[in-house]
């Protein structure tokens, strides 16, 4: 499936999750958090965790999770970036990455633009749709990839 895979990595022989990853720890250049929605529960990937933790950047970020059985909240601090990364639940799963000491109106804000966020009807988004037969050796499967991200 498709989705963010931990430690991120763009180059040739890199998986398109780490590349997805990569993506996800750029910063913007306009400041405001990058947005994605996925379908798959990497959040339980200890990876996405030890990389937060060995991270010397600071980036922001909020993933809305669709499928989120099983899944436990945490939150994890960074002092090094000054960070927090928390799994929490608003509506749907969210995972943020954002400031330890963060304008909490501003984020609030975004927050709330990724719950209401149609991301069916949007001009500004990358959407990946694709079933596991239709690549590979055509074997059917259940699983389905999908993710969008919001540019």
């Amino acid at each position: 499936g498709l989705s963010p895979e931990f430690p991120a990595d763009d180059n040739a022989a890199a998986s398109s999750d780490q590349a997805v990853a990569k993506w996800l720890l750029t910063l913007r250049e306009d400041g405001l958090p990058k947005m994605l929605e996925c379908n798959f529960l990497f959040c339980r990937n200890e990876r996405l965790k030890r990389s937060f933790r060995d991270a010397s950047e600071p980036v922001n970020f909020i993933i809305r999770l669709r499928s989120f059985a099983g899944i436990e909240l945490f939150e994890l601090k960074n002092n090094l970036t000054g960070e927090r990364l928390t799994l929490q639940q608003i509506d749907n799963l969210f995972l943020v990455r954002c400031p330890i000491r963060r304008e909490e109106a501003k984020w609030a804000k975004w927050e709330q633009e990724a719950i209401a966020w149609n991301f069916d009807n949007q001009w500004n988004q990358i959407d990946i749709n694709f079933k596991d037969a239709d690549i590979g050796d055509g074997q059917e499967n259940e699983t389905v990839a999908n993710c969008r991200f919001r540019l």
